[in-house]
């Protein structure tokens, strides 16, 4: 400093990861399919970017539900942080760019064994930092397990034809939309009751080479639906040949596996 008797600092505080002077919006458009195996949801997200170019958007990602894939025309790359997730795009870009991101949803079992359940509470998504997160929430419907929706205050059920959402899963939906990022809404999946009868007859042959029995067996399904039945015989019989055989003349034939 020599013999000066003061001197002055110019500092500037260097700009962090993620931190930008961007204006952000985004319309969330996010399908849920809550069923008991297999339960999927795929979002979408129009973000709006303003005032200034930006190659990073963090997203919260929604409650209830882990990203898997990200995916999109200006998406380069995608990484899980702190808060969510964050998406690198092929280059500053500013006006709008879609990016869609598919999952699965986390639950809790409940029930019991012989009448399975499982409990979804989904909340939206968010682009962090973001003046306006809205949108909709759409959910599928699970038949023929029974689904029950509980919706909280602020989001308010619309038409179809209102919504914007991925068009995935059965087309029998229900559309919610939400401006508070707050909102939630409780899936409670579960199996169907079910019952059938069965009547059976059969013809035992005696015969030089041997004893054989032929049996036909009808099962109503009275509740529910049923796509396998365990059938047990008596010992020593066992089963060489099963064929389902048609109701009535022109009903299809259904092919069974043993």
């Amino acid at each position: 400093l020599g013999s000066s008797a003061g001197f002055s600092i110019d500092w500037r505080l260097k700009r962090a990861l993620g931190e930008s002077d961007s204006m952000l919006s985004a319309l969330h458009g996010m399908t849920v399919i809550p069923r008991l195996d297999d339960p999927l949801f795929s979002w979408e997200s129009q973000v709006t970017i303003q005032r200034r170019k930006t190659d990073i958007l963090d997203f919260s990602e929604p409650e209830g539900a882990r990203v898997v894939t990200v995916a999109g025309k200006a998406v380069h790359s995608w990484q899980r942080i702190e808060d969510g997730i964050r998406v690198l795009l092929n280059e500053p870009v500013m006006g709008k760019t879609l990016i869609r991101f598919d999952g699965i949803l986390t639950g809790e079992t409940a029930g019991e064994a012989e009448s399975r359940s499982k409990i979804y509470t989904v909340g939206p998504p968010g682009l962090i930092s973001a003046y306006s997160n809205s949108g909709y929430l759409a959910i599928c419907s699970t038949r023929p397990e029974r689904l029950e929706i509980k919706p909280s205050a602020g989001a308010v059920e619309v038409a179809l034809s209102e919504g914007t959402f991925p068009s995935v899963g059965p087309e029998d939906k229900r559309c919610f939309s939400y401006t508070d990022e707050d909102i939630r809404v409780e899936l409670t999946t579960s199996e169907e009751p079910r019952s059938f009868e069965s009547r059976a007859a059969g013809l035992v042959r005696v015969l030089e080479g041997g004893v054989s029995l032929d049996a036909i067996y009808q099962v109503d399904v009275t509740h529910g639906s049923e796509y396998r039945f365990s059938l047990s015989l008596p010992s020593p019989w066992k089963i060489v040949h099963l064929e389902a055989l048609a109701r009535g003349k022109g009903s299809p034939k259904r092919n069974l596996s043993w």
